[in-house]
């Protein structure tokens, strides 16, 4: 998944967990150069949809703004609340 996510450029939703996994698959993997986004939750997988609908209008807004400067998004959900990386 996250091998396909490069070549696109495309973002990738997951738990830090799950995220780490990805990594491990990819590593070594040659085209892998870091153009994949991700969001990854950091919370309770409980409340990760909750995240998600009170964050969303924040997500849209910073994946234009990456869009726009040319960077990949790069955001973490917490419990309480979230950080991008820029």
């Amino acid at each position: 998944m996250l091998a396909a996510a490069e070549l696109r450029a495309a973002i990738v939703v997951s738990s830090d967990t799950d995220w780490r996994t990805l990594l491990s698959s990819v590593r070594g993997q040659k085209g892998v150069v870091g153009r994949a986004g991700r969001i990854l939750f950091n919370c309770d997988h409980s409340i990760a949809l909750a995240r998600l609908e009170e964050f969303i209008d924040d997500i849209e807004r910073e994946y234009a703004l990456a869009q726009r400067t040319g960077r990949r998004l790069i955001m973490r959900i917490t419990g309480g609340n979230y950080t991008v990386e820029r």
